[in-house]
C-alpha cells in the first residue's frame, strides 16, 4: 500500500548518500527535475559510504541556497525528483594516463511527499546493486532518510544512443551553471531598464490614466504612441541636462575655490594672531619690568619710612604724617601732637604727588581727581552734595574741618582704588602712609599686570 500523502517544509540542506561494494570506483548522486538541467551534485567519492554525514555535499547554483523550488514557504511545489547515479569509467582501449568519463548507472523518480522514510541505521553497503540515500533537513532541523529504491519498471529508461553518449564533466556543470546565472542576470537587468526606461504621459505632462482600459486620458490604444515622447524631444531633453549639470558642476567648482582661498586666509588670520599675541606677551613682559623698575626709584624719591612702631607712624621725605591726620587729638604721642599743621599739609601734598606718579606709571584711574599745588593739594569730588566747592584742600589752616576731613577720606579712597586694582590688600583706609608703603613693596618686589 502506497505512503500516505505528507507535505514537507521548507528544505533547507540535503546529504545525498549511496552504497556500493565497490572500492575503486568514483561515483556522483546528481538530482534535477524533468527537461531540466541538475540543480545538486555531490562531490565525487570512491569506496561504499556507509556512515551519515560521512560527506557533506553542497548546491552547486551560484548565488541561491538551493533552487527556488525547493525554498518555498509552507512546502514545495512539486513531487517528483530525477535522482542519478554516476560512476567513474575508463573509456575503453586506453591508457591508464588517459582522462576518465562519467556513465550514468541509473536514474529514477523520487517523490518527495510520497517516500517512506527509514532509520539512519538501515542504511548499509549489502547488496549487489547500488544504492541511494537521501537525508533532508527542514526549517525545523528534523531530518528525514528517503532511499531510492523504486521498482525497476519506474526507472527512467535508457536508450542505447544515451548509454554511449558522453556525459558531461564537473567542469562542463560548473560553466553551465554560471552561464545559467549570467542570462538570468542579464535578463533581470534588461527588465529593469524596460520598466525604467519611459513612463507614458499624455500631451498636459499628467500621468497615465490606466482605467477605462486605456493607457493615456483622451487616447485609445491604437493611439498609444502618440504619446511616446519623440527621439528628438528626449535629445533636447538630455543635452539640457547635460548643460544643466555642468553649471552645476561649474558652480561647485567656484565654491570649492572660495572655500579653499576661506581656509587659506583663515589660516593666515590665525598666524597674525598668534605673532601679535606673542608681540603683546613680549611688550607686556618688558612693560612690566619697566614699571617695577620706575616704581623702584618712586621709593627713592619719595621715601617712606617708620617713625614710631606703637602709633604705626610712618613719614614720607622726612615729615611724619599720623593715620587719621584729621581726626588726631590729644590721647595720641607727643611727637604726633607737636607736629605742626603745616607740615602734615606738605606731607599730604607729597602723598598726592606719589599717587597721580602711581596712577600714571600703572595706568589706572582714580575715582577722585587730585591736584597739587605746593604744599596746598586739592581733591576734587564731582557728585558731594556738601555746600560749597567740589574742590576740597588738604590743609588744616583756613578750612572747615569737615572738608579738611572729607578731602583726607577722598585721597584714601584714591589710595584704595589703585591697591583693589592691583590685588594688594587694604588692612585699614585710614592709614594711608603705611597703604602706599605696602603698595610699592609689593608691586616693586615683581609687578605683574591685572587681568
Amino acid at each position: 500500500m502506497a505512503a500516505a500523502h505528507r507535505r514537507l517544509g521548507r528544505i533547507v540542506a540535503i546529504h545525498a548518500r549511496y552504497a556500493t561494494q565497490d572500492r575503486d570506483t568514483a561515483c556522483v548522486v546528481v538530482l534535477r527535475r524533468k527537461n531540466e538541467p541538475p540543480f545538486f551534485v555531490t562531490s565525487p567519492q570512491t569506496g561504499p559510504s556507509g556512515v551519515w554525514g560521512e560527506y557533506t555535499s553542497v548546491p552547486i547554483h551560484p548565488e541561491e541556497a538551493f533552487a527556488p523550488w525547493l525554498c518555498q514557504e509552507g512546502g514545495l511545489d512539486t513531487r517528483r525528483v530525477l535522482v542519478s547515479l554516476w560512476q567513474e569509467t575508463m573509456p575503453p582501449h586506453s591508457d591508464e594516463g588517459a582522462s576518465r568519463a562519467w556513465s550514468c548507472v541509473w536514474e529514477r523518480t523520487l517523490d518527495l511527499r510520497r517516500a517512506t522514510s527509514v532509520d539512519a541505521e538501515t542504511f548499509s553497503s549489502d547488496g549487489a546493486e547500488p544504492r541511494v540515500y537521501l537525508a533532508v533537513r527542514t526549517d525545523e532541523d528534523r531530518y528525514e532518510y528517503l532511499p531510492v529504491s523504486t521498482p525497476l519498471s519506474e526507472a527512467t529508461p535508457m536508450s542505447d544512443s544515451d548509454a554511449g553518449r558522453r556525459s558531461y564533466t564537473w567542469a562542463e556543470l560548473q560553466s553551465l551553471v554560471h552561464l545559467q546565472a549570467e542570462l538570468h542576470s542579464a535578463t533581470c537587468e534588461r527588465i529593469d531598464a524596460l520598466l525604467r526606461s519611459k513612463i507614458l504621459r499624455d500631451s498636459s505632462g499628467n500621468a497615465p490614466n490606466w482605467s477605462g482600459g486605456r493607457i493615456c486620458k483622451g487616447y485609445e490604444p491604437s493611439n498609444v504612441t502618440e504619446c511616446v515622447p519623440s527621439p528628438l524631444v528626449l535629445r533636447d531633453t538630455l543635452h539640457a541636462r547635460h548643460e544643466a549639470l555642468r553649471q552645476r558642476q561649474q558652480r561647485l567648482d567656484e565654491a570649492q575655490a572660495l572655500l579653499q582661498r576661506l581656509r587659506d586666509a583663515h589660516d593666515q588670520g590665525q598666524q597674525h594672531t598668534r605673532d601679535l599675541r606673542e608681540t603683546h606677551t613680549h611688550i607686556q613682559q618688558r612693560l612690566a619690568e619697566r614699571r617695577a623698575e620706575l616704581l623702584r626709584e618712586l621709593e627713592v624719591i619719595y621715601p617712606i619710612q617708620l617713625v614710631d612702631a606703637r602709633d604705626l607712624l610712618y613719614s614720607i621725605v622726612g615729615l611724619p604724617l599720623p593715620n587719621g591726620v584729621a581726626t588726631t587729638t590729644r590721647h595720641a604721642s607727643s611727637l604726633v601732637y607737636k607736629t605742626h599743621l603745616d607740615e602734615y599739609a606738605t606731607a599730604l601734598s607729597m602723598v598726592v604727588q606719589l599717587v597721580l606718579l602711581l596712577s600714571t606709571y600703572l595706568h589706572t584711574h582714580i575715582p577722585y581727581p587730585l591736584t597739587a599745588y605746593g604744599s596746598r593739594a586739592v581733591a576734587r569730588d564731582g557728585i558731594s552734595i556738601m555746600s560749597g566747592p567740589r574742590a576740597f584742600v588738604l590743609h588744616g589752616h583756613g578750612t572747615e574741618p569737615y572738608r579738611y576731613e572729607y578731602a583726607v577720606f577722598l585721597l584714601n579712597k584714591d589710595i584704595e582704588q589703585l591697591m583693589n586694582q592691583h590685588g594688594v590688600p587694604v588692612l585699614d583706609l585710614r592709614n594711608t602712609l603705611p597703604n602706599v608703603k605696602n603698595l610699592l613693596v609689593t608691586l616693586s618686589a615683581g609687578y605683574s599686570a591685572p587681568s
